[in-house]
C-alpha cells in the first residue's frame, strides 16, 4: 500500500501559508500607516502589538478556512478518481485566484476605510450600494485612495504568480500518474483528515463554547491594537449576516423625535438643558467630596426573588442573602432588563435597557460607551471583572476591555484543576482567587471596581466536593441555590478580614431570574431580582426601599452614593434621589412594563395584557385602564426607541465637544 501523502495536500497547505503571509502583510501595512497618521489611543507596547498580530492569525485562519473548504473537498474527491483530474484542477485554480484576489481587495480597501472610521469594514460600507455611481466617483476623486491600488496590484500579482507556479507543479504531479488509482484506504483517511482540519478552522478557536467573535480581538485599552487583529473579510461578512434581519435587534416602536422628547420629560431634563446630540444627558452634581470607596458588584446567576420565597417560591435557600438584606440598603422592587446574562452585564454596568433580541456585547462592541468602568477609571479606580468560565462567551472580555475594564479574569487564569465543567470553576473558587487580587490593588493605594459574574446556579449543576457546605434541600436544583448563597457568605466572611472591607461598597443583583413556567408567558420570576447595597461601616442604618427600579439604575445609584460628579448619558436614574413611574424590561420578543400595581405585557404578535401582579392574578384588565396602558406604553416605547436612536447615532459615550456644537 502506498502511504505517500497526495500532492493536493501539500498544495493546500502552501496556499494557506502563503495567504496567511499576505494577509499579515496587509495587517502590518495598516498598522504602519495608522501609527503614522493617527493618534494611538491607550497604552502601546511591543508585546501587545505582537499579540494583536497573533490574534490576527486566528481571524485569517477562519477566512482562509471558508475559502479552502470547497477546494479541498473537490481535490480530495478528484484524488480518489482515475479520470477528470485536469478539469477539476483548473476549476480549483480559477476559483482560488478569483476568491483570494477579492479577499486581498477587501484587505486593502479596509485601510482607507479604517483610517476614516477607525473600525474595520462592516456592512455599513453597503450604505451607498443603492448609488454606486456616486461611490465610485468618490473613490476615484479621492487621490489618497488611489495610492492603495499599488499594493493591491502587487498582492494580486504575487497571488497569481504563486498559484500559477503551484498549479503547474500539481498538474505535473497528476499528469505523471494520470491512469493511477488513488482510491486507497490511506488516501480516504488523508482526505477526511484534511477536510476535518479545514472545517475545524472555521471556528477560529480550539476550545471554548462559541466560535470566534469580533470581540475576541479586543484585549487591551488600545483601540488600534484591538481592531488590528480583526480580518476585514470576517467583519464584513459577519456584520452582514448578523444584521441582515433588522427585526433581530432594531427597535421601531415610535417616531424617534417623539420618543426623544418624551424621554427628556420622563427624566426631568429642563427644556433649556436639552441637547439634540445627547438627549438623555444631564449633569449629576455631587453634594460633597467624592468618597474613594471600593466597589464590588456581584452579578448572581439566575438569582430570582422567587428563589428567596417570592410568589410561593422556596423560603430557606438563601440564608446569607437574607442576613445581608437586614444589614443593607435593600431595594425591594427591582427588575432585570432581560432574560440573558449579557443583558444583565450590559444593563448593570452601562445603564441601557435590553432591546428585543439584540446582543449588545457583540453587536455594540465597536460603539464607545461611558459606563461605570470608564467613569470610575477616570476617577482613579482600577477596574476588573471576574467570570468563572470562557471569557469569550457572550463576548464579555472583548466588550468590557474596550469599555473601561483593565482586565477580565476567567478560567484561563485559574488553576486548571479548578475547572469543573463548561461553566468553568465553582463560584467559591472564583471568589477565593479574587481576594488576593483585590489585596494587590488595595496595596497600590488605588480604589477598585471589581465585578463578579457567578455561574454555578446554571446547568450543569455541580456541587463541589471537599468544602464545608451542607445543603438542606433534597433536590439538586435547590441545593445549587444553597451553594451559590453559601459562596456569597464565604466571600463576605473572607472580605471582612481584609483592611479594605470597611471602605468597600458591595452590590448584589441577579443577571436575570428564572422561568418557573407559572402564571404569565413573561414570568416575573425571570425579572424580579434582589438588589442590595452592603457597606456596614458607611451605610450603618439599613433601609428597605420600595421604589421601582431596574438594572439600568444600579450604576447611577452607585455613583450617587460615591458623590462622583459626572454626566449621566443613560436611561438610568439614582434610586436614592430620583423616582420613576414605571420600570420596563424585555424578553426577546416581548416587552414588560409595570408599576406597583399593574403589569403590562406587549408582544410582537400585537397581543397586549394587563394584570394585577401582586398575587399573580390572571384576569386581563387591558380594557379597564386604557389611560394607564397608554402611559405605560408611551414611557416604555420612548425610552427604548431613544436608546435605539442613540445606538444608531453612536451617542452612547458622552462628548462635551460634540454637545456644544
Amino acid at each position: 500500500m502506498n502511504f505517500k501523502v497526495p500532492p493536493y495536500i501539500y498544495f493546500m497547505l502552501k496556499v494557506y501559508l502563503f495567504n496567511l503571509l499576505l494577509f499579515s502583510l496587509c495587517r502590518i501595512l495598516l498598522f504602519y500607516i495608522a501609527v503614522q497618521d493617527w493618534p494611538v489611543p491607550g497604552n502601546f507596547n511591543y508585546p501587545d502589538s505582537i499579540r494583536a498580530l497573533s490574534i490576527g492569525l486566528q481571524f485569517d485562519t477562519v477566512v482562509l478556512s471558508y475559502i479552502l473548504v470547497l477546494p479541498i473537498l473537490l481535490l480530495g474527491i478528484m484524488n480518489l478518481r482515475i479520470s477528470g483530474k485536469r478539469k477539476v484542477l483548473k476549476a480549483v485554480y480559477l476559483f482560488l485566484l478569483l476568491v483570494l484576489s477579492i479577499a486581498l481587495g477587501i484587505q486593502i480597501a479596509n485601510i482607507p476605510y479604517f483610517l476614516h472610521f477607525f473600525s474595520p469594514l462592516s456592512n455599513v460600507a453597503f450604505l451607498w450600494a443603492d448609488n454606486p455611481g456616486y461611490s465610485i466617483q468618490m473613490v476615484l476623486q479621492e487621490k489618497t485612495f488611489l495610492v492603495y491600488i499599488i499594493p493591491l496590484i502587487l498582492l494580486i500579482v504575487a497571488e497569481y504568480l504563486f498559484l500559477k507556479n503551484q498549479f503547474q507543479k500539481l498538474l505535473l504531479s497528476y499528469d505523471k500518474k494520470i491512469h493511477s488509482n488513488n482510491a486507497t484506504p490511506f488516501n480516504y483517511i488523508i482526505f477526511l483528515a484534511g477536510l476535518t482540519l479545514v472545517i475545524a478552522g472555521l471556528r477560529g478557536r480550539i476550545s471554548g463554547k462559541t466560535p470566534i467573535q469580533p470581540g475576541t480581538a479586543f484585549f487591551c485599552d488600545n483601540s488600534l491594537l484591538n481592531n488590528l487583529g480583526l480580518n476585514p473579510v470576517f467583519t464584513l461578512f459577519h456584520s452582514y449576516i448578523s444584521e441582515r434581519d433588522p427585526d433581530k435587534w432594531k427597535v421601531d416602536l415610535m417616531d424617534d423625535q417623539d420618543a426623544i422628547r418624551n424621554a427628556s420629560l420622563y427624566l426631568n431634563i429642563p427644556p433649556d438643558k436639552r441637547n439634540s446630540n445627547f438627549p438623555l444627558s444631564r449633569i449629576s452634581q455631587a453634594p460633597g467630596e467624592p468618597l474613594r470607596m471600593n466597589v464590588a458588584i456581584v452579578i448572581m446567576e439566575a438569582m430570582s426573588k422567587f428563589k428567596m420565597g417570592k410568589w410561593g417560591g422556596p423560603k430557606n435557600l438563601t440564608p446569607n442573602l437574607n442576613q445581608l438584606i437586614k444589614e443593607s440598603y435593600y431595594f425591594d422592587q427591582i427588575y432585570t432588563s432581560g432574560i440573558h446574562t449579557f443583558n444583565g452585564i450590559y444593563s448593570t454596568l452601562f445603564s441601557y435597557p435590553a432591546l428585543y433580541k439584540m446582543q449588545p456585547l457583540k453587536s455594540l462592541v465597536q460603539i464607545p460607551h461611558d459606563g461605570l468602568g470608564n467613569i470610575l477609571r477616570s476617577a482613579g479606580y482600577q477596574t476588573t471583572f471576574f467570570t468563572t468560565h470562557d471569557p469569550e462567551f457572550d463576548n464579555v472580555r472583548g466588550f468590557l476591555t474596550s469599555n473601561g475594564f483593565d482586565r477580565v479574569f476567567s478560567e484561563l487564569d485559574y488553576p486548571s484543576e479548578w475547572v469543573q465543567s463548561t461553566n468553568g470553576v465553582a463560584d467559591h473558587k472564583m471568589f477565593e482567587y479574587a481576594i488576593p487580587q483585590l489585596d494587590k490593588i488595595a496595596q497600590t493605594g488605588k480604589p477598585f471596581l471589581s465585578v463578579f459574574m457567578t455561574t454555578s446556579d446554571h446547568g450543569p449543576y455541580i456541587i463541589p466536593e471537599g468544602i464545608n457546605f451542607n445543603p438542606h434541600s433534597s433536590e439538586l436544583k435547590d441545593q445549587i441555590v444553597e451553594y451559590a448563597d453559601w459562596s456569597i457568605g464565604q466571600f463576605i466572611d473572607h472580605a471582612k478580614k481584609r483592611p479594605w472591607f470597611s471602605n468597600t461598597l458591595f452590590v448584589f443583583i441577579a443577571d436575570h431570574g428564572i422561568s418557573m413556567g407559572h402564571t404569565y408567558d413573561m414570568p416575573l420570576s425571570f425579572h424580579a431580582t434582589p438588589l442590595l447595597f452592603y457597606a456596614p461601616e458607611v451605610l450603618s442604618q439599613p433601609k428597605n426601599i420600595d421604589c421601582l427600579g431596574g438594572q439600568i439604575d444600579v450604576s447611577p445609584t452607585i455613583l450617587g452614593l460615591l458623590n462622583i460628579p459626572y454626566t449621566n448619558n443613560t436611561a438610568g436614574i439614582d434610586l436614592l434621589n430620583e423616582n420613576r413611574p414605571f420600570i420596563y424590561f424585555c424578553a426577546d420578543d416581548k416587552i414588560g412594563c409595570l408599576d406597583k400595581e399593574h403589569y403590562l405585557i406587549l408582544r410582537k404578535n400585537g397581543k397586549e395584557t394587563l394584570y394585577e401582579y401582586a398575587d399573580l392574578k390572571t384576569e386581563n384588565l387591558i380594557h379597564l385602564f386604557p389611560e394607564k396602558v397608554d402611559s405605560m406604553k408611551s414611557y416604555t416605547f420612548s425610552m427604548m426607541q431613544t436608546t435605539q436612536w442613540m445606538i444608531e447615532q453612536k451617542r452612547l459615550k458622552y462628548n462635551a465637544t460634540l454637545e456644544r456644537k
